[in-house]
């Protein structure tokens, strides 16, 4: 059964539920804890549609791996482009730079965004992640003898035509009163 992206939402909802449940607590073993989130995702679609605890699992790592590269490419958008710019434009600036950082892995265009914005700001999903993304890095160093690649700004995403045009007309103002004074 393909999944669909409701289905992802659902699965990375029951993750972020049973990460933060602080009643059940952390103590629980990974079998246990899986078995958790396909009782919570398993409520929440038809009975046709329900997973194993391998097939959720299996998922969730490929969504929350696509999830988490799509949030660097905001982060890296939000860093570059830090003035002027609306969280659409990041968004937009983001799409660009998630093609082009995994051009090799040949993901295509990110198509999980509800997913990214049900987890984007849940500190325990951002913990999670940056201690992957520095196993990954130490690894990667061991390996090939380098930290990281160095980000390539491709092209600044043009600003809107108000933000544009009010720069003009400012300096042609302060232009004109420079003149004036004289």
């Amino acid at each position: 059964i393909m999944w669909t992206p409701e289905e992802d939402e659902k699965l990375m909802s029951a993750w972020l539920k049973n990460s933060t449940d602080s009643s059940v607590g952390a103590d629980r073993n990974n079998e246990h804890y899986w078995g958790d989130v396909v009782k919570s995702y398993n409520m929440t679609i038809p009975s046709h549609r329900k997973r194993n605890s391998k097939q959720a699992k299996d998922r969730w790592h490929k969504i929350n791996r696509w999830t988490d590269l799509y949030e660097c490419a905001y982060l890296k958008a939000r860093r570059l482009f830090t003035s002027g710019y609306s969280d659409q434009m990041w968004i937009d600036a983001a799409d660009k730079f998630y093609l082009v950082d995994n051009k090799k892995a040949k993901l295509g265009p990110f198509v999980l965004k509800n997913v990214w914005k049900i987890c984007r700001e849940v500190p325990k999903w951002k913990t999670y992640n940056e201690d992957l993304r520095n196993t990954r890095k130490r690894k990667s160093y061991h390996i090939e003898g380098e930290v990281d690649e160095d980000d390539d700004i491709e092209e600044m995403p043009e600003r809107p035509i108000e933000t544009t045009r009010l720069a003009h007309l400012t300096a042609k103002e302060t232009t004109e009163a420079k003149r004036l004074e004289k």
